[in-house]
This record gives structure tokens, C-alpha cells and sequence, in this order.
């Protein structure tokens, strides 16, 4: 007995069309995480001068790859502590708390993506 898949038609189009159309999307919706991490970061970084703070951007590095950044030098010293001072993260918080806004997303978006196959 043969097998008949109904709508391939309508799935072959979608493949054809769906690396660039996911690509997008994709950095799309990392573009809109990496706003609101930097704004996290920035709640959540200590205020001494306010240096910092200011100094944080996100970057395009690449399609589907953002950063969050500080040209300040002792970023990473607050960060991460020294000897003589706890660290006081605030970026990686901010980042493991994007990683589970995308993650959760990106589950919604594929589940929608199967009801319309």
C-alpha cells in the first residue's frame, strides 16, 4: 500500500524558503533578548561612578550572535572578584536569564511552526 502525504506541496514550499526565513527570525528574536539583557545588566551592575554602568553595549557580531559588552577595564574585576574584592556578577545572571527567554521561545515558535505544517 502506498504511502500519500498530504500537503507536501505546502511543506516542500516551506522547506525551500525556511533556512533564510529561520535564520532571520532567529536573529530577530535574539536581537530583542540582547536589549533586554543589556537592560538587565544595567539594573543589576553596582553604581559607584556610574562608569560602568554607561559603558555597557551589545554588538552584532555575526547573524544569531550578539554581545553585551564593556570597554571599561575593570569590568571584569567586578564582575568576577579579586583577591581583595567579591565578585558582584550581574552580567552573567542577566545572560542565564536571556538564555532561558530564548529557550522558552524558541520552543513556542517551534511548536507553532508544527501546527502549521
Amino acid at each position: 500500500m502506498p504511502i500519500q502525504i498530504e500537503g507536501y506541496s505546502r511543506v516542500n514550499r516551506l522547506m525551500q524558503h525556511t533556512p533564510t526565513a529561520i535564520r532571520k527570525s532567529a536573529d530577530e528574536l535574539m536581537s530583542k533578548n540582547s536589549k533586554e539583557v543589556l537592560e538587565i545588566v544595567k539594573i543589576m551592575v553596582p553604581v559607584r561612578t556610574g562608569r560602568l554602568k554607561r559603558s555597557y553595549r551589545r554588538g552584532h557580531e555575526a547573524v544569531c550572535r550578539w554581545s553585551i559588552k564593556s570597554a571599561v577595564p575593570y569590568a571584569g574585576f567586578v564582575e568576577y572578584g579579586t583577591v581583595k574584592m567579591n565578585a558582584q556578577p550581574h552580567v552573567r545572571p542577566a545572560v542565564e536569564w536571556g538564555e532561558k527567554q530564548m529557550e522558552s521561545t524558541v520552543r513556542v515558535l517551534i511548536e507553532k511552526m508544527f501546527e502549521v505544517l
